[in-house]
């Protein structure tokens, strides 16, 4: 992950988790205000537990369930034409002399590794002064001998607890057991000592403890947000004042059990750390007169109910739906093999003849349902049009010798690359007049398929689009035409034939991997033929990552990217044309 992507990642989830807090607040403050402790309890735990889990975590969750998702039947894909701008140009191909198109080197930025290391020095400091202050209670649990049971919790007195001057509390994670102090009788009268154990034993049946731990891991991680920090003494109030509730609701005299917590206070100190829960935490004043005056707490009605499962639903199922049909869902790609519908149709187009002695042309990608191409073969029209090679198309000479400018704007601004390709092929056959079949050839082509090696590439949602495909970005996406070989960024391996073809153009490019989702690959190989001295020039213009090792392309192909490239004679499908003619006027 980058730099700019990381940064982004965190600005993202720090202020999601923001506004799922906020969020919180004003579902505590202004619906469950007379409701039990406890719920307001699970509601800020939540709210705690969102910093830990972007909503880009379940969008990515979404968007890997794509057995879910329904797909369509799956087409034979036989060849490709690159969806992007080509400019024709006089130079050899994939090497250029121009150094304005080198980019230079990007210099350092060492702002990140300063606030990493802030960021971690920050983090270190919480969790040692964490783990000094544990020190305490381990050395309590330690020297802790068997006092007595309260129900089916153990409860055991500790020597070190009572020379600390330490309070009760609940310690452990996994099999937590209530310490006291030794001599706690000595401090506390029987009934006052029962009040407490039945309050610590509240702790035990909620494992507050893993709570706890989870709001504690969540204050480290993010020790630079007050935010969090706060909804830690909101965990704490609550979970005091929910503990306090069982325990007037189990039938103690309130009266003595909040004589009981003065006592706690008067002769100890809380616990040093938030994951044993003990008695005095939180805003005491508070909790005396909610004890006191004995509020009838109410428990939530069906409205309320559905509310937070409403909410509860919205958060887990929003994001990963969104993954399910649309982070992951990227656009259709454009490299679909021979594609013949023709239904779709655009609303303007503007079709005139070129007669420029430019060598330079255009085939615009599609854009917001629109298509704009300058200067272009009409077999090249053709090609790009039913998603093909210029090799696979046959048909009357002529179709070399004349070129066109198209203007075309279709009704909908988010058709998509496809959906404006058919449009392209209902354009050919309404104002060209085009008739075709198609029919396989045996013809000579390079094949490409996978080497006994195995391919190598990297899953295109892995690699240089992965932040921002989680971000929601559908479209993110390269192909590269780099001085000394060719590239693909998060795009079908037909893109990579599609570019391959522009520099083979003896034969068409067969693609035999059988590889199906979109990937990042680079291959980069010397030149055949090409004057070693200009070679040495262009080196100089060209940064180190793009410079071709010594080996020829058929290498290239099979050692970096684990694919064999053979040129052979094989069956392919091809267009035939029937009739095509001149446009009509627009």
């Amino acid at each position: 992950m980058t730099h700019s992507g990381l940064s982004s990642f965190v600005l993202a989830h720090v202020w999601q988790s923001t506004l799922f807090a906020l969020a919180a607040w004003l579902m505590v403050s202004l619906t469950l205000r007379g409701n039990r402790a406890h719920v307001r309890y699970m509601v800020w735990l939540a709210a705690s537990i969102k910093f830990l889990i972007p909503f880009a975590a379940l969008t990515a969750l979404g968007n890997r369930m794509s057995w879910v998702r329904p797909t369509e039947a799956p087409q034979v894909t036989l060849s490709y034409v690159v969806d992007q701008v080509y400019m024709r140009v006089t130079t050899p191909p994939l090497v250029t002399g121009s150094s304005a198109s080198v980019r230079g080197v990007v210099s350092l930025d060492y702002l990140p590794y300063f606030l990493l290391a802030l960021w971690g020095c920050g983090f270190l400091g919480v969790i040692i002064s964490w783990c000094i202050r544990a020190r305490q209670i381990r050395a309590a649990a330690r020297s802790a001998r068997p006092f007595r049971r309260y129900r089916d919790a153990e409860v055991l007195s500790s020597p070190a607890m009572r020379e600390r001057g330490i309070e009760p509390g609940v310690f452990g994670f996994w099999k937590p057991v209530i310490l006291v102090p030794e001599g706690i009788g000595e401090s506390l009268a029987t009934e006052e000592i029962e009040s407490v154990l039945a309050h610590e034993y509240a702790h035990f049946c909620r494992r507050d403890n893993l709570a706890a731990v989870v709001q504690m891991t969540v204050e480290a991680l993010f020790w630079f947000d007050p935010l969090v920090w706060w909804i830690g003494n909101q965990l704490l109030l609550e979970r005091e004042r929910a503990c306090d509730d069982e325990v007037v609701r189990s039938g103690f005299d309130p009266s003595v059990y909040a004589q009981s917590i003065l006592n706690v206070c008067k002769f100890y100190v809380a616990c040093p750390v938030p994951c044993v829960s003990g008695v005095s935490g939180s805003d005491l004043r508070r909790r005396i007169e909610d004890i006191m005056a004995e509020r009838v707490c109410q428990n939530l009605n069906f409205l309320k109910r559905v509310l937070l499962a409403t909410a509860a639903v919205c958060v887990i199922a929003g994001p990963t739906l969104f993954g399910l049909f649309h982070a992951h869902a990227q656009t259709p790609s454009s490299f679909t093999g021979l594609a013949t519908s023709a239904k779709k149709t655009f609303d303007v187009a503007v079709i005139k003849e070129n007669v420029s002695v430019s060598d330079n042309w255009m085939l615009g990608k599609p854009n917001r349902g629109t298509e704009t191409i300058m200067n272009l073969e009409l077999r090249k029209i053709v090609a790009s049009s039913f998603r093909i090679q210029d090799k696979m198309v046959f048909g009357p000479d002529w179709m070399d010798k004349v070129r066109y400018d198209i203007t075309a704007k279709g009704p909908d601004p988010e058709a998509s690359n496809p959906e404006v390709w058919e449009m392209m092929r209902s354009l050919l056959t309404e104002r060209f007049h085009l008739k075709y079949h198609i029919e396989t050839r045996e013809l000579p082509a390079y094949v490409l398929s996978i080497a006994k090696s195995g391919a190598k590439y990297v899953k295109g949602d892995e690699g240089r689009c992965k932040e921002k495909i989680q971000a929601g970005d559908t479209n993110c996406g390269t192909i590269d035409f780099l001085p000394f070989g060719v590239g693909i960024v998060n795009t079908p391996i037909g893109g990579l034939t599609g570019v391959l073809a522009r520099t083979l153009q003896d034969r068409p490019i067969v693609d035999r991997t059988g590889l199906p989702d979109r990937y990042d690959i680079r291959i980069l190989w010397r030149p055949d033929n090409i004057d070693q001295a200009a070679f040495e020039d262009i080196l100089t213009k060209v940064p180190p990552e793009l410079r071709p090792p010594d080996m020829n392309m058929f290498e290239a192909f099979e050692r970096q990217a684990g694919l064999k490239l053979e040129a052979t004679k094989t069956g392919v499908e091809v267009l035939v044309v029937d009739h095509i003619e001149r446009p009509t006027e627009n």
